[in-house]
């Protein structure tokens, strides 16, 4: 985990565009926000403004032209970029956080350029300030094409880096009645049983560790939602 963290310190540093790469559950989202709230603990302000690019179109993630109107509707990742440029006392990063598709990233070419610039349909070209950080937090790179990922800082966060212990520990420490049976169960149990459903076990589709056992906590809190106080 630390060492993710002086990673992400240390490209954050040297590059004004990168990706967050890993599957859902490794960590990604928060390394990125324990490492904005040292850095604001330490006396450079750092706020984040994220959206998914896969929510929403191209038109509205960047702004479109109606033809007949001839009227121009911001986009609103376009918006987030005004907004951020302005402010001028904090540092933002500017976080898409949804799959890869190759319609938004290869327009994110320009803004990974050392001329750092967002060209918009309209013809509208806009600068990314000193203050400004441009972050993808992806699961894979399948589609993006190797002239974005050559241009992007890449930090590989694998699902084997924490494991599932951190999860259950934060899940064990809001429960404040059966924590400690709950943890002997935990670790008595859970490791065997994930090897037991790896090996044994045919899945229609791939599931991660951490998402059988965050499910696991779900199923163990709905079960336990109904007993009795203890005496």
């Amino acid at each position: 985990g630390h060492l993710k963290l002086i990673q992400l310190f240390e490209t954050q540093r040297v590059r004004h565009g990168f990706m967050v790469l890993g599957p859902s559950g490794a960590g990604k989202t928060t390394n990125i926000t324990t490492l904005m709230k040292a850095m604001t603990a330490t006396g450079t302000p750092h706020k984040e403004m994220r959206m998914n690019p896969k929510a929403i179109t191209a038109p509205q993630m960047f702004g479109s032209l109606d033809v007949v109107a001839n009227e121009w509707t911001e986009g609103i990742f376009a918006q987030l970029w005004r907004k951020a440029n302005k402010d001028k006392k904090n540092f933002t990063w500017l976080v898409l956080d949804g799959p890869v598709d190759a319609i938004w990233i290869e327009n994110m070419n320009t803004v990974l350029d050392d001329n750092k610039k967002l060209c918009l349909v309209s013809g509208e070209i806009i600068q990314l300030s000193a203050q400004m950080t441009m972050m993808f937090e992806v699961e894979d790179l399948a589609v993006a094409s190797p002239a974005t990922v050559s241009r992007a800082g890449i930090i590989f966060i694998s699902d084997a880096d924490l494991g599932w212990r951190p999860y259950v520990t934060s899940y064990l420490d809001g429960r404040t009645k059966d924590k400690s049976i709950l943890s002997d169960l935990f670790d008595k149990y859970l490791e065997e049983a994930l090897t037991f459903v790896k090996k044994e076990c045919k899945s229609k589709m791939a599931i991660a560790d951490l998402s059988l056992v965050t499910s696991l906590c779900t199923l163990v809190t709905a079960l336990l939602s109904d007993l009795p106080e203890p005496p």
